[in-house]
């Protein structure tokens, strides 16, 4: 992956998200999707499963929800990376799903998707110093509310 040294460049933008681009957003998701199935857990503990080849091909969020998942990650990757709290942040999204009546399988997409995301974030910071300019950005990134639109 491109070292992303246009981030802190885009830091500003932060508080609204979208570091990552397009193609690489696109990358993410497919790359979730492969590693989703029978590895994500519905709430009664139980693999989730692809009912049909069809299904296991396909993300099973809209585009908006996968916009947000991977906001919210960047955003708690950046979290972790300036040492901040992030999993607030990550119940926010869980929590918002569940109350637009998402199924288990589509909150453990977004789930993973958040995962993945956050994780690539603090892959690409590591080695960076998160100096007090970036975490007051990430600060209002942070209290930015999560809104999933289906």
């Amino acid at each position: 992956m491109r070292t992303l040294l246009v981030l802190l460049a885009l830091l500003p933008a932060v508080t609204r998200a979208g570091v990552l681009d397009s193609d690489f957003r696109a990358e993410l998701t497919q790359r979730a999707l492969a590693g989703f199935w029978g590895k994500a857990r519905d709430s009664a503990g139980k693999p989730i499963l692809p009912e049909s080849a069809q299904d296991r091909a396909t993300v099973p969020v809209a585009p908006s929800v996968v916009e947000a998942a991977i906001n919210a990650g960047e955003i708690s990757g950046l979290a972790e990376w300036c040492g901040l709290a992030w999993k607030p942040r990550y119940y926010a999204l869980t929590r918002s799903a569940r109350n637009e009546q998402m199924t288990d399988k589509q909150v453990a997409f977004i789930s993973v998707l958040h995962g993945a995301t956050q994780q690539t974030m603090v892959s690409t910071m590591g080695g960076k110093h998160c100096g007090d300019q970036e975490r007051s950005k990430v600060l209002e990134a942070l209290a930015q509310p999560v809104v999933l639109r289906r």
